[in-house]
């Protein structure tokens, strides 16, 4: 990798010469374009934020990079404390987020440094790119670093990588990258130190983000064919884990942009095709080919694949197939802790790959697609709707995405005359060369095939379905305007119109409200104008207000449509709209107050009785949003005419819960007016309302006082609140009547009723917004640009920047209330016992709300004020002084310009704020000391003593306002997307943003201003004592007994941590655990402590030196105990405890908190105190809660040297450790070790060291169980979950908490044994990993001479000698027999609650891990993984774990131990002893056992045992398999043999297996009849053992697997077998048969050829006989029984029956694991004699049949096969017995859905012909079933086969159709043959009807009227027809009125006669 453009200094200083601001450059071709466009009194301070900014990102960067070996460590709090005064400018800098390592600390300001950069549309240097995009993965990829810093760092690097500007020449290390997501993510699942969820997600979300962007950036050295090469060998099916494993890496690597290499499509093909049974296999292909047609449009010829990506597409849409498909293939997942990997956009996916294949080239892509939407059409109907309208809705609405834009693309490129291929790259889309792109004809195709799925999807019921039709109707007006709109619109005014349907009013809304953007471009519907007028005066009656909902959707379309027309104002030819728009404001205020003034109606009651709440539904977002941009684009005239009628309407009225509505009318009023009345709109408004508001003092001596008006108080306060609204837009002009505003407020907050003085306070704070905010003017900003923009187009717009008289009249605002607010508290700063200080109740909360308003609206005057220290940073845009690594930290942190009072030089406005600031919070102060002091119990009061407090980013981030500014902005410019792109020229710079229309400019520059008044310099920048003061108050507030006051003073006190110095923030985090810690202990609170009124912490708060809070010794946990014991005791203080713990898992502490060795130990010392002495149940929840959050932060601690990975990404420099790192690292470590001690030391209840663990067994030989003296339960499963966070996978655990762990395996606590054996698998698996780590020459680090491997070397001899003694491995194995009986994850699946046991930190931990799967959780990965899935069984894979570790890690010492309690189990099940176990059933106890055998066996290594070990487990294992019995135990007796099986190589298990089979096989025959043996009846189980054994092998050439066929398939299907009495033998005889017939080895395939064949040729001689015996008339029967044969006949039907049963389970295994391929050659000749099964008597074996067909319908087959099953079942529906005839229907419908694109255009000819037959079948139950199945068959067919099956059933009824008889003449008799023709006839045209039930094709009246003439039939033909016509009206009613004009009028009135009840007046 290239080296640091920056190598010191003086070279950063060069590189930023060529950007000072005294150079002679342009303005615009520096800052961004909407930096250009920010106010110009401080635009011209962005270039020197810019380069200052640049520059200290650079000074850091080189910081991290030069001397990286020589970072020091922390500054430790003494040390700290004995630096220079924290309050002097030479104090740490703000940057510190917690981090103990300074290379940490820099990393994360640098991160957070080119966030902020970024954020502020500052622009990065070309050669600037791989210099931080490398910094920022090495960071990321170094594991030193924070697990939670590297995620940020992974983040930052993705967001510059996604700049468009940014190139990387020598690429990004994706391979490195993809290694750390395995290790990590992957890889956790074999044992892994415990992560919070909140870590790991957030890492694995952005580790996997940048990932996914390296493809883009690839290393020249690599390329798509060699990462093809890479990953393709291992894409096999064998192995389902790795199989997804590979494919979903290389679905994230892979590139496709640009020329990049694509012969893997074949390849890739062929690969996805192997597996056709995993919806999530099909999801990443999908994926995968998507996004190379998209990116290289047309580059290959899809037209071979396109049968199978449609065919496995369907299956993805959740279509109802009906009852003939109950049963489908297993759908194989991909396994859980992958599916981070899967994005799960199939549908998506789907959607992009059938637009982007089409091509005039390619017919069949376009014909294909036609299909789909035809197979689809029915469930978009809003009558069928279900649970897959989503889908079907997701679908339409990309195709309708992708097509638009991919046509405007290719028009574009066509304008451009660009005729060959564009590939697609990172700034540009692809588009198709000239020969392939869409034709004007296939477009208009397509439009016609999705304008009536639009239209139907709009009418659903579905909101989704609705929302993705009107999105998908906007794209197609994209399309082909001239074709789409005007009918759209027509149909949008026709259901505005509609009043009997309100469905359709709703439908009509979201379509306008959709169109908007289009119909309304000029440039893309030059006519769309026309409709305006119209569409807005259709809408007004949507405004209704009886129906809320239907008001906001028309609140809706008039936003859009007035959002569009400000643009158009600012257009050359603006629309003539002024009249329309003078008269269409007036009706929409109408409209308006009327329902504003139904929002104060009295509520009414329901239909229980009960009042409904008045409150309004109505969203205020969307009101104010649409207001403002309908007032936004009227004209002058009008805005002012309808300002002045909204004053009148204030003079007249008032209400309560229209309110808001109202003050958004008027401030949006007020503003317009001014833009139009050159800035001032004040005499509309601010006159009359302050004479409504004022009255002549009648009682006061002079003429001239004034006094508030004698109304009603809600009166008053409406005129207050609106006055205040008006003067926050009003504009200029309120100087002059600024007086009386004075007035009116002081005469307010005079009043002592609330709602009065708060009205005084809104209006105080409206007074002081207007005058001092800066904004952008009100309007769509029209005035004419005096030249071209120089960077795509910006528009110019205008700003209202307060003036100089308008800053005075502000100030001297907040000067008079001030005072007034001091003079009310009677307050006086020279009284610092504030005696005088006033304490009326009633006082302080007018002075608090005063204040809350002056701070509120003052918060540009007070803000700005940049403190001494920054504003010396400005040294360094005029010079090229060295910057030093302190002030860039700072420079990081400075505040930006934003236009705020503190910002203005010229009038001491820097002096000012800091002043005014300091005066408010001081008097707030000071009110909430003296309440605390005087009113304690004051709840209310001492709430509203918080609310004017914002000490951190409040001012300007608290308000709504700006936060709707930034969502709207991205809402509009996401919906405005496809119309930009259409309209953008081919190849221009620049994304689609530059060309968004003006409204939505305006509205991103807007965001991008409030998103710097956030970074604004913020009010008390400069008073850091003050601000410091406070928060030590909100730290005390925080802890108060009011929960109201302790939520507010939380919220508050957590923002203002995030500003405060970092040592005063730490002060403040031991400050409240302290308290937690007292609270819990029931102190009297002290110096230092808190009370229930709050008395001060003076030795925390202050700072002076704390010898408890500030130690970072290993004795800080017994100091505070000794604190809290020598205190006086009380009752646990819960309220402080509940505040407490509510303070600290706010984001500000927590994760600062999880960061820092020394705050993490004290955390959980003081948690697990207040957890032990928390009793009340709201105390231990809030400590419950805590608990969660903190484990959801989790992170493993660095122990080790910080190091970031070299330049190659992975190799980490060895420099050797300094004094300071060996310091550093020694402290941690003591940490560490401090805190295991520790929780040792709470089992024992001692301050003493635990002692040496003796790991033997007492005097009797019994291994007692660790009982801690006088440790409670409780705390037992608390301590074990803290210990549980601190294994390691650098360090072994102490050997005091290894024998913890171990011994409490045994323990009497059930949560603790879970926890405990979790927990010792993982340090097992951990220390074996350690090892490994150690025998590959990875020298373990020595620090000071302490070797770190020495500890771990004890705790494993601690271990290992527990797990030699026999006595324990018995106690253990009994102890998991007890906990795990409920089976885990086999069998049944009770968990077990450890909540209810207490046992919170683990039942949290488990809910903060990612991933169901995950090893800590679990015990390890998914089993099975090979394609055979896991039968019902009771074994528990955990204790199968467990037993494997054990075995694997303490190898023949743990087998020795286990072996006699093994040997014993297994004679005592033998002797049938009963209550082997105490509390576990006897049948379990063999569950138990072999759980224990194959732990052994697979754990065991082969290297390490002597025969006599193989021998003695094969032995135990064939005596405990003997005993297995009955169904539940055959299952667990495979299951045990499975595992066994599945053992590695190098395990004992590998050679116990080939014991068994030989064990299995030895015994001859095979298999035996019940009369032949007495071992008959264990048939069953032999055949489910030898199943077991070779079901997982993966290679068909295994020894085993030939040995397997070659021995057992000729006795499989010899009829001894086939044919065997017991159910339970031919069950497993079919699986054992399947198993060979999917997967045969490849030289014994000729033997299972030729025995299944002599087995069907047995079968279909059986059924000749069958057919013989019942085609006869029964002769054949008879004569057998006269000759006394009844009961060989009897035998030889049940024989049948039974082989017919075996076949149809054989079958169905086979088909539905999902391997069908290895059997497909024989599929078409199993058919007939599953289809006879349904000639049986037993209900239960037809339904066996059903299932194993429904299995085949469903497979997939070659071309071939396909064909022969189709003529497998044309002869068969010739077969004489209705029955079996009957079931051929059923499986026509699924087998023609499944393989509609895959099959032969002769194939589904013949297909149809087949169901055409049926229904002239001689059995009427046929005819009625194969009706039913050709509706859908005939539903999928062309136009072409339709014609041609309407034509074969009208020439049928032509042909018999009965001759006209004379008048009086005899009825002849009807043929019964010609009756069946015709019936079939009829029902053939029945069911062409049925299948469109949704539409009239043009072949439909026609068919109507030939069916009215069978009306008079005899039944069942005239039944049938009645019925159709009752169905036709039924589902085609709702949209008569255009269907019936396909009719003529003869056939109108036709079918009119049959449709139409008879009325009985007729």
């Amino acid at each position: 990798m290239p080296r640091p453009i920056v190598e010191n200094d003086q070279a950063m200083a060069d590189v930023h010469d060529t950007l000072n601001p005294e150079d002679d450059i342009d303005d615009d071709q520096v800052l961004q374009r909407y930096n250009s466009q920010l106010p110009p009194s401080y635009r011209s301070a962005l270039h020197n934020e810019r380069n200052l900014l640049n520059r200290a990102l650079h000074t850091i960067a080189t910081a991290i990079l030069s001397a990286p070996e020589a970072c020091p460590p922390s500054t430790s709090p003494q040390t700290q404390s004995d630096s220079p005064d924290p309050l002097q400018p030479s104090s740490p800098p703000l940057v510190a987020e917690g981090y103990q390592s300074a290379l940490e600390r820099d990393l994360a300001a640098l991160e957070k440094g080119i966030a902020r950069y970024m954020d502020l549309k500052h622009a990065f240097e070309p050669h600037e790119f791989p210099f931080f995009v490398n910094l920022m993965i090495r960071g990321a990829l170094s594991p030193s670093v924070d697990m939670g810093l590297r995620s940020k760092l992974a983040r930052c690097a993705s967001r510059i990588m996604g700049k468009r500007l940014c190139t990387l020449p020598d690429g990004i290390p994706w391979r490195v990258i993809m290694k750390r997501v395995i290790e990590v993510h992957i890889d956790c699942v074999d044992g892994s130190p415990y992560v919070g969820r909140d870590v790991r997600d957030s890492h694995c979300r952005n580790l996997v983000s940048l990932l996914t962007k390296s493809r883009n950036f690839l290393t020249p050295d690599d390329s798509a064919e060699r990462i093809w090469n890479h990953f393709a060998p291992n894409l096999t099916t064998k192995n389902v884990d790795d199989n997804f494993k590979q494919l979903l890496l290389l679905s994230h690597v892979l590139p496709t942009r640009g020329q990049s290499w694509s012969a893997w499509v074949p390849q890739g093909m062929a690969i996805w095709q192997s597996m056709s049974c995993s919806s999530d296999w099909d999801s990443i292909w999908m994926g995968m080919f998507a996004r190379l047609a998209r990116q290289q449009p047309c580059m290959h010829d899809f037209s071979p694949y396109l049968s199978w990506v449609y065919t496995r597409m369907t299956s993805a849409f959740p279509l109802p197939l009906g009852p003939y498909a109950s049963h489908g293939q297993i759908d194989r997942h991909c396994p859980s802790y992958l599916d981070f990997l899967l994005d799960g956009k199939t549908i998506s996916s789907f959607a992009t790959f059938a637009v982007y294949s089409l091509s005039p080239q390619y017919p069949d892509a376009l014909s294909y697609l036609e299909r789909f939407f035809t197979l689809i059409a029915n469930y978009f109907h809003p009558s069928n709707s279900g649970s897959w309208s989503n889908s079907i809705g997701t679908f339409l609405s990309n195709v309708a995405s992708h097509l638009a834009s991919r046509v405007n693309e290719e028009r574009n490129a066509t304008k451009a005359d660009v005729n060959e291929r564009v590939f697609s790259a990172r700034n540009q889309k692809g588009v198709a060369p000239s020969e392939h792109r869409l034709t004007p004809e296939i477009i208009d195709k397509l439009v016609d095939i999705l304008r009536p799925l639009i239209h139907h999807g709009l009418h659903s019921k579905v909101t989704s379905l609705s929302l993705h039709a009107a999105n998908a109707g906007k794209e197609m007006a994209l399309v082909n305007p001239e074709k789409v709109v005007e009918p759209l619109l027509v149909e949008a005014a026709d259901g505005l119109l509609s009043v009997s349907s309100p469905h359709r009013n709703f439908a009509a809304l979201k379509l306008l409200a959709a169109l908007t953007p289009v119909f309304l471009d000029p440039d893309i519907c030059p006519t769309g104008g026309n409709y305006l007028t119209q569409a807005l005066e259709l809408t007004l009656p949507g405004i209704d207000p009886n129906d809320l909902g239907k008001t906001e959707y028309a609140l809706k379309f008039i936003a859009g449509a007035a959002a569009r027309l400000q643009s158009s104002l600012a257009e050359e030819h603006p629309l003539e709209l002024d009249e329309f728009l003078d008269d269409y404001i007036r009706q929409v205020l109408d409209r308006i107050f009327s329902l504003l003034e139904s929002l104060e109606a009295p509520p009414k009651k329901n239909r229980n009785g009960y009042y409904v709440s008045g409150d309004s539904q109505l969203s205020f977002y969307m009101f104010s949003v649409a207001i403002e941009n309908l007032f936004a684009a009227l004209p002058g005239k009008a805005a002012e005419s309808a300002a002045y009628r909204i004053a009148q309407k204030l003079t007249g009225s008032a209400c309560t819960n229209g309110m808001k509505y109202y003050g958004a009318l008027v401030r949006t009023a007020a503003a317009a007016a001014a833009l139009f009345r050159g800035g001032s709109s004040v005499s509309i408004f601010v006159p009359s309302l302050i004479q409504s508001i004022l009255d002549d003092d009648d009682s006061a001596a002079e003429t001239s006082k004034k006094c508030l008006a004698t109304v009603a108080e809600s009166e008053l306060v409406w005129r207050i609140r609106m006055l205040a609204q008006a003067c926050r837009s009003v504009g200029s002009g309120i100087g002059e009547h600024l007086d009386e505003i004075v007035l009116i407020i002081r005469l307010a907050m005079d009043k002592s009723s609330r709602p009065i003085y708060k009205a005084g306070g809104r209006l105080l704070r409206g007074v002081l917004e207007g005058l001092t905010s800066v904004q952008m003017e009100f309007g769509p900003g029209n005035r004419e640009e005096t030249e071209p923009r120089k960077d795509g187009g910006i528009y110019d717009f205008d700003w209202r920047v307060p003036t100089g008289e308008e800053w005075k009249h502000g100030e001297r605002l907040i000067e008079i209330f001030i005072k007034r607010a001091e003079e009310l508290c009677a307050y006086d700063a020279n009284d610092k016992e504030m005696k005088s200080f006033t304490t009326d109740r009633d006082v302080l909360f007018r002075v608090l709300r005063l204040l809350h308003a002056i701070q509120r609206g003052g918060r540009w005057l007070f803000g700005g004020a940049m403190p001494d220290r920054f504003r010396k940073l400005d040294k360094y845009c005029s010079s090229d002084e060295t910057m030093t690594k302190a002030d860039a930290l700072l420079v990081l942190k400075r505040p930006v310009r934003a236009g705020l009072g503190g910002e203005r030089s010229e009038s001491n406005g820097h002096e000012f704020a800091t002043a005014m600031w300091t005066r408010v919070y001081t008097l707030i102060s000071r009110i909430m000391d003296k309440v605390k002091r005087s009113r304690p119990d004051d709840g209310a009061l001492l709430y509203r003593c918080l609310e004017p407090l914002e000490l951190a980013h409040e001012p300007f981030r608290k308000g709504d306002r700006s936060r709707q500014t930034m969502y709207a902005s991205r809402s509009y410019k996401s919906y405005y997307r496809s119309v930009t792109s259409a309209k953008r020229p081919f190849g221009s710079e620049g994304g689609v943003g530059r060309a968004m229309p003006r409204f939505i400019i305006k509205l991103r520059i807007e965001a991008h201003h409030d998103m710097r008044l956030s970074l604004g310099a913020r009010g008390g920048a400069g008073a850091l004592s003050t601000v410091e003061g406070l928060v030590s108050q909100l730290s005390e507030m925080a802890l108060n007994d009011f929960p109201r006051v302790r939520s507010e003073a939380r919220g508050v006190l957590t923002r203002a941590l995030r500003i405060v110095r970092p040592h005063v923030r730490k002060r403040k985090i031991h400050y409240i655990l302290d308290s937690l810690r007292r609270a819990a202990s029931g102190s009297k609170q002290g110096n230092g402590s808190v009370s229930k009124n709050g008395s001060k912490d003076t030795d925390v708060v202050m700072g002076t030196k704390n010898d408890v809070l500030e130690s970072s010794t290993g004795d800080q946990g017994d100091a505070l105990d000794k604190n809290a014991a020598s205190s006086k005791k009380g009752d646990v203080s819960y309220e402080q405890i509940i505040g407490t713990a509510s303070v600290l898992r706010s984001a500000a502490i927590s994760p600062i908190i999880m960061r820092d060795w020394s705050l993490f130990t004290l955390m959980m010392k003081t948690i697990l105190f207040a957890m032990s002495k928390a009793e009340r149940i709201d105390g231990a929840n809030a400590l419950i809660v805590l608990f969660a959050k903190l484990s959801a932060l989790v992170r493993p601690l660095r122990l080790d040297a910080l190091r970031l990975v070299g330049e190659d990404f992975q190799s980490i420099p060895d420099h050797p450790c300094n004094e300071a790192e060996e310091k550093d690292l020694l402290e941690r470590q003591k940490h560490a070790e401090d805190l295991s001690e520790h929780l040792i030391n709470l089992l024992h209840q001692t301050n003493s060291k635990p002692t040496q663990p003796s790991p033997g067994s007492t005097s009797n030989g019994e291994v007692q169980p660790l009982k801690p003296k006088n440790a409670h339960w409780k705390s037992q499963l608390q301590v074990a979950a803290v210990m549980y966070f601190l294994l390691r996978d650098d360090r072994h655990p102490l050997p005091a908490v290894a024998d913890f762990f171990v011994r409490s395996m045994v323990s009497d606590i059930v949560g603790l044994r879970q926890l405990s054996f979790r927990a010792v698998a993982l340090m097992l698996a951990l220390g074996e990993r350690m090892t490994a780590n150690s025998n590959k020459d990875i020298q373990q680090k020595t620090i000071s001479g302490v070797n770190v491997g020495t500890t771990g070397n004890s705790a494993v001899a601690t271990v290992s000698s527990l797990f030699s003694s026999k006595e324990y491995v018995r106690k253990l194995i009994q102890t998991l027999a007890l906990d795990f009986d409920d089976g885990s994850d086999g069998g049944t699946r009770r968990r077990f609650n450890l909540m209810a046991l207490g046992g919170l930190s683990f039942t949290f931990m488990a809910r903060t891990n990612d991933g169901e799967q995950c090893w800590m959780l679990y015990g390890g990965r998914q089993w099975p993984t090979s394609w055979y899935p896991r039968s019902k069984d009771s074994l528990n894979l955990v204790r199968v774990r467990y037993y494997e570790a054990f075995a694997r890690v303490f190898g023949k010492s743990f087998y020795e131990a286990a072996i006699p309690t093994l040997t014993d189990l297994v004679e005592t099940i033998r002797i049938k002893q009963e209550r082997i176990i105490d509390g576990v059933k006897d049948e379990d106890v063999k569950v138990v056992v072999g759980e224990l055998l194959a732990g052994l066996c697979r754990g065991l290594s082969a290297s390490e045992c002597e025969e006599g070990i193989q021998a003695a487990l094969e032995q135990q294992a064939v005596n405990l398999l003997s005993e297995f019995s009955g169904p539940t135990g055959k299952v667990n007796g495979g299951t045990v043999i499975r595992l066994i099986s599945t053992s590695d190589e190098n395990t004992i298990g590998h050679v116990v297996k080939t014991g068994l089979l030989n064990w299995l096989f030895e015994s001859k025959p095979l298999i035996v009849g019940m009369g032949e043996s007495p071992v008959a009846h264990l048939q069953s189980r032999r055949l489910r053992y030898l199943h077991s054994c070779v079901c997982d092998i993966t290679d068909p050439n295994d020894p085993r697997m030939i040995r397997f066929t070659k021995d057992l398939t000729q006795p499989l299907v010899e009829k001894v077998g086939f044919d065997h009495e017991l159910k339970t033998v031919r069950e497993e005889l079919a699986k054992c048969l399947a198993l060979i017939a999917v997967n045969p080895p490849q030289d014994y395939r000729s033997i299972f050829d030729k025995n299944f064949e002599s087995l069907l040729n047995r079968l279909r001689m059986m059924e000749d006989e069958s057919v013989e015996e019942e085609g006869d008339n029964g002769k054949k029967r008879e004569a057998d029984e006269k000759e006394g044969g009844e009961g060989e006949v009897e035998e030889a039907k049940k024989s049948r029956s039974r082989q017919r049963e075996t076949l149809c389970r054989f079958v169905s295994t086979s088909q539905w694991n999902g391997q069908a391929q290895g059997f497909e050659a024989w599929v078409a000749r199993v058919i007939p004699a599953l289809f006879s099964c349904y000639n049986d008597s037993n209900p239960e074996r037809v339904s066996h049949a059903r299932m194993s067909l429904s299995f085949i319908a469903q497979g997939s087959y070659s071309l071939d096969v396909i064909h022969e099953i189709v003529s497998a079942t044309e002869s068969t529906a010739k077969d004489l017995r209705w029955k079996v005839r009957s079931g051929i229907p059923g499986f026509l419908q699924v087998f023609a859905f499944t393989n509609l694109f895959r099959a032969r255009a002769e194939t589904m000819k013949k297909l149809r012909d087949i169901g055409i037959g049926l229904l002239s079948d001689p059995s009427l139950e046929v005819r009625q079933g194969a009706a039913m199945t050709f509706v859908t068959i005939i539903r999928d067919a062309t136009s072409e086969m339709v014609e041609e099956v309407r034509a074969k059933c009208t020439k049928v009824l032509q042909e018999t159709r009965q001759k006209r008889r004379r008048r009086g003449a005899k009825r002849e008799p009807i043929d019964p043959d010609t009756i069946r023709k015709r019936h079939g006839a009829v029902l053939g045209l029945f069911s062409m009807v049925i299948s469109c039930p949704y539409t009239v094709p043009t072949w439909m009246p026609q068919v109507l009227v030939d069916l009215s003439g069978s009306v008079n039939d005899p039944p069942p033909i005239s039944t049938d027809v009645r019925k159709l016509f009752a169905d036709f009206m039924r589902t085609h009613r709702d949209e008569w009125q255009t269907h019936k004009e396909k009719f003529t009028a003869d056939q109108l009135e036709i079918v009119s006669e049959l449709t139409v009840s008879p009325s009985y007046y007729a």
